[in-house]
């Protein structure tokens, strides 16, 4: 079980989908179970439609009849009549039901900035924390309305790190020297601890930062599925995915120039995951992503930072960064987990796999854009070391 796409579709071959408190059953990987339910869900809607077309047909015909059998007094009439009324009935029982759907869509609204650019970064020091080293210095990076950088990196390399000094200095009548912000800059975070939302704050408290109307925030609250009876509830009590759904819920009632968003995929399943990479590549402000999710960065960022030994750099190939980060840190050899303990073998086949689906998705991402954009060297490399994982895993 797992709300990972890409990994999904690397392991499985069979895909059970539960929604709408029913369990559908595909033999097929998780992509194609997906599309293979959308097309399910768009013939009964096709089928919906004729049914209720029939239904308005024959109650119009119900009504006229009972009409006429008033109006003539006529009981021959007004029997038929009801004898319709029955065959509708029994049609709207029988009618294809259609999916509700997810309860609540996440739309981000944001506003783009007439300027040459939203920040500007030259020299920046970035620590973990205030007081402490730094983990790298940036060089001269820029974003502007329209720009959706990923920032890249191995865990511990300073992403998190730098999107949470950006909030601070954003925060922070005088920023430091290496970091210049547009005057009029309006940012949102989406911090991935959710510490944003105090404990002690009633559902409806906790969105006023967001929208200082109550009834809006009363109205977004129950679009969302918290209804009434739970918007006097404590942050506190939240599960880890509610109190997420609850954070996209205030940065939806807000218009932000520049959304930070800190690994915004931790609690979202994969409709939501959609939801969001649509609503990015919609955003007409900036965005600054730090995510492990490859298909939401390939599907909604057109910049790509990565922070590495030279510290931040900007490449314009998501592939070629993959890549990059492959070289600094190769996968395992295989010979060495076939000699390890069992449960370092089970450690090492786990990171032969990741290296495996890592590998598949380079490739199939590759493959799918235009011939003169594809890299036939990489392919060939990426291909070859496929090909020699799958022995080793076999």
């Amino acid at each position: 079980m797992s709300h990972d796409n890409t990994l999904l579709n690397a392991v499985t071959n069979a895909s059970w989908i539960l929604r709408d408190q029913t369990l559908h059953c595909f033999a097929l990987p998780c992509s194609a179970a997906r599309q293979a339910l959308q097309e399910q869900d768009e013939s009964a809607a096709l089928r919906h439609k004729a049914e209720q077309k029939e239904i308005d047909r024959v109650s119009a015909s119900a009504r006229r009849l009972a009409t006429w059998g008033r109006v003539y007094d006529n009981e021959d009439l007004a029997r038929k009549a009801k004898q319709m009324e029955k065959q509708v009935a029994r049609l709207k029982d029988e009618q294809t039901e259609l999916s509700v759907g997810p309860p609540w869509r996440l739309v981000l609204q944001g506003d783009a900035l007439p300027a040459d650019r939203l920040l500007e970064m030259d020299t920046l020091p970035v620590s973990p924390a205030p007081g402490q080293p730094s983990l790298f210095t940036t060089g001269v990076a820029r974003l502007r309305s329209g720009d959706r950088v990923a920032i890249m990196g191995r865990n511990g390399g300073g992403k998190s790190s730098l999107l949470r000094l950006l909030w601070q200095q954003m925060n922070n009548a005088s920023p430091l020297p290496g970091l210049r912000l547009h005057p009029r800059l309006h940012p949102g975070y989406y911090d991935q601890t959710l510490a944003q939302l105090p404990d002690e704050a009633s559902l409806l408290e906790a969105l006023t930062p967001f929208a200082p109307s109550a009834d809006t925030r009363k109205r977004a609250l129950i679009a969302a599925g918290f209804g009434w009876a739970r918007h006097s509830q404590k942050v506190s009590t939240l599960s880890g995915g509610e109190r997420s759904r609850l954070l996209f819920v205030g940065l939806s009632l807000a218009r932000y120039s520049l959304l930070l968003l800190d690994e915004p995929t931790n609690h979202l399943d994969m409709e939501g995951k959609a939801a969001l990479a649509q609503t990015l590549r919609d955003y007409p402000g900036g965005v600054l992503l730090v995510s492990h999710d490859r298909q939401l960065i390939s599907e909604s960022c057109n910049r790509f930072w990565l922070i590495d030994s030279a510290g931040l750099t900007e490449w314009h190939s998501l592939e070629e960064v993959y890549a990059r980060l492959q070289a600094v840190a190769p996968a395992p050899d295989s010979r060495l987990a076939l000699q390890s303990t069992p449960a370092g073998a089970d450690d090492d086949e786990e990171a032969l796999l990741a290296r495996l689906i890592d590998l598949e998705q380079w490739l199939a991402d590759d493959m799918a854009r235009k011939p003169k954009h594809q890299k036939p060297s990489l392919q060939a490399q990426w291909q070859e070391e496929i090909a020699r994982l799958l022995n080793q895993l076999t």
